[in-house]
């Protein structure tokens, strides 16, 4: 009885499942991987945030630079109107 089991025994090819499970392991990691990733969206979206901080950084360095500059040069221009006016002294008639 136990050699007729062993000669009824067939055997199975399983390299044909092996691939499938392969394929699909790869790609759930495939997947996986995908969605760990930021979407494009929101890596467009934080991009563009910096660029807007960094405009308004450089912006007002240049405006409180141009003040100071408006400023002294308002200083400089008092002071030698000052020194151009000729000082006038009427004469009696």
């Amino acid at each position: 009885m136990g050699t007729q089991v062993a000669q009824m025994k067939t055997e199975v090819d399983t390299t044909e499942f092996k691939r499938l499970s392969d394929h699909t392991i790869y790609e759930m990691t495939q997947q996986i991987r995908y969605l760990k990733q930021l979407p494009i969206v929101l890596k467009i979206i934080i991009g563009m945030a910096v660029v807007a901080l960094l405009a308004t950084l450089a912006a007002g360095y240049y405006i409180r630079d141009s003040r100071e500059w408006k400023d002294s040069s308002q200083y400089w221009y008092e002071q030698s109107q000052q020194q151009a006016q000729p000082k006038t002294t009427k004469k009696a008639k």
